[in-house]
């Protein structure tokens, strides 16, 4: 089949044609101190806002670079996805802002589950998490994150895109808008697992060819990746 345009960007970026990122030593943060960070001011700047329980959420979010082997609940994980993507109304709307309003998302969950790995689809107009008939052996292979060992997280959601049915409509765009609208789902996931107490991190350097095979994808593209735990350090 022909590729569109927005299918060829991608695996511009791709892992397959990329590798590792040029340069890349390892994808650990270093939060170094800034000078223009200001408590007073920020401290004033939170006692004006309309909603300091939203705001509360995002003081709490962090980057999680290290994870402890603990399983979650269906219902935590369900509520993750509903959060991240699903249907919230018969007119068609979505819980994220969706280009022409064109359902081309989709969400691949490995879930950890009495020690092993299992591989789950989101249906997120059935909002049924279903059980995909295959295991994975190691969700490290799924992705290129050295300082992280996902092993021990709980769960790894990845972020895809049906980029052929979106170039229909919007050509060459279609890759940045699924771009964008993986990160509105992303970020959902991160404030909803924050609420629920979880720690997160997100990874945009995929093994795409490894994650099409293990969850059987066969239209959309993997853009993003959010991996849910619980923090060793908590």
């Amino acid at each position: 089949m022909r590729k569109t345009t927005a299918e060829k960007i991608y695996e511009l970026g791709s892992y397959r044609v990329l590798g590792s990122a040029t340069q890349y030593v390892a994808d650990m943060h270093l939060y170094l101190p800034s000078a223009k960070f200001n408590n007073h001011k920020l401290f004033q700047a939170k006692q004006a806002l309309e909603s300091p329980a939203f705001f509360q959420v995002l003081e709490s979010r962090h980057s999680c670079h290290k994870f402890c082997s603990e399983e979650l609940s269906l219902n935590k994980i369900r509520s993750l996805l509903l959060c991240g993507y699903g249907l919230k109304s018969r007119h068609g709307s979505f819980t994220v802002p969706l280009a022409g309003g064109l359902d081309v998302m989709q969400l691949k969950v490995a879930l950890r589950e009495r020690g092993r790995w299992g591989a789950y689809d989101w249906d997120h107009v059935g909002y049924r998490l279903n059980k995909i008939n295959r295991m994975l052996s190691d969700p490290n292979k799924l992705f290129f994150a050295r300082s992280t060992d996902i092993s021990l997280s709980s769960a790894a959601i990845v972020i895809s895109a049906n980029l052929g049915v979106l170039a229909k409509r919007y050509t060459a765009r279609a890759y940045k808008f699924a771009c964008i609208q993986a990160g509105h789902i992303a970020q959902n996931i991160i404030l909803e697992a924050t609420s629920l107490g979880l720690s997160s991190l997100v990874l945009g350097s995929l093994k795409e060819e490894e994650i099409i095979n293990s969850f059987g994808i066969i239209s959309e593209k993997p853009l993003y990746a959010v991996v849910i735990g619980k923090n060793l350090k908590e």
